[in-house]
């Protein structure tokens, strides 16, 4: 069987935190091709020494995504705390007319945090709209991405970028939160444990991810290919589940 995949965890025209890793829509569309992935979630990471204004990176985003059917936007949103963008509800609406399958939250590139009295907002414009957010773990730790899906229950939550020795809080996370969803892209690589994981709350909140440019994309293909799963499991994780996902988004 020919799993769909689509990878919902890449980025592309920027520099994640800390390293030198970049990449151009044209790289990234030639490794997903050798591969047989489809569809591409993409977003921009803040660049080192150079630009993180995030409406320009949106604009960035959606273009390469134009120029490219195979690329999905998941452009930034921000509260709109100190009155210097458009409001909340503007950028969900700007972004769900892009064709955005999620929206990414990058707090400390931009400078808030995820407290009720800087974020209700921002959380209720998205949840409202049923646009899921994208999440990173270096973004925001499970304590915190705890109390917004306990806020905003109706919100989809895709948490990313998660290690594997998080899995002993992961595991009760997802059982306590049924709005969250989890990457299984790069660092996420335990032994076992996209099985661990179906076994206690089923097949519908993995979501199938690489990390590049961060990390090549062949592991996370081979991790799920290889999963002891069923074949219509491994079609939920590598594009259904997603699917829905954008199915239930309010345009």
């Amino acid at each position: 069987m020919l799993i769909p995949l689509f990878d919902i965890q890449a980025s592309i025209l920027g520099y994640a935190p800390g390293t030198t890793d970049s990449a151009g829509a044209e790289e990234l569309l030639a490794s997903a091709e050798r591969l047989g992935i489809t569809r591409t979630l993409v977003r921009r990471e803040p660049e080192i020494g150079g630009t993180s204004d995030p409406m320009h990176a949106n604009e960035t985003i959606y273009a390469a995504c134009e120029a490219h059917p195979g690329l999905v936007p998941c452009p930034i949103v921000v509260p709109n705390t100190a009155y210097d963008l458009p409001d909340e509800t503007e950028q969900v609406a700007d972004a769900i007319h892009h064709g955005a399958a999620a929206a990414y939250i990058r707090c400390g590139a931009d400078h808030w945090f995820a407290a009720d009295w800087v974020s209700d907002n921002l959380f209720g414009a998205v949840s409202e709209r049923a646009l899921p957010v994208y999440v990173g773990s270096e973004t925001m730790s499970q304590r915190e991405l705890a109390t917004i899906a306990e806020r905003f229950p109706r919100l989809p939550i895709i948490y990313t970028q998660i290690d594997y020795r998080a899995q002993r809080t992961l595991l009760p996370l997802l059982e306590t939160f049924p709005n969250i969803y989890a990457s299984i892209g790069n660092p996420y690589n335990i032994h076992m444990g996209i099985e661990q994981i179906i076994e206690r709350v089923g097949p519908t909140r993995l979501l199938f991810g690489t990390g590049f440019p961060g990390a090549e994309q062949t592991a996370a293909v081979t991790y799920l290919t290889y999963a002891n799963i069923s074949e219509e499991e491994k079609a939920l994780i590598g594009s259904a589940n997603m699917d829905r996902l954008i199915g239930a988004i309010q345009e």
